[in-house]
């Protein structure tokens, strides 16, 4: 099978990217040994401002 496309969504219109997101952040935070953030206090840094 061949693509003669491929469809990047990297503003959330076609599919969810919270969890993805929340995730990379919660790494990221991690590695800079910063812990004990929420999911909903990540999520108001995720999203239209």
């Amino acid at each position: 099978m061949s693509f003669s496309h491929i469809l990047f969504d990297l503003d959330g219109t076609l599919t969810n990217p919270r969890l993805g997101i929340g995730n990379s952040l919660r790494y990221a935070l991690g590695q800079m040994q910063i812990d004990g953030y929420s999911d909903e206090i990540l999520s108001q840094f995720i999203g239209p401002p």
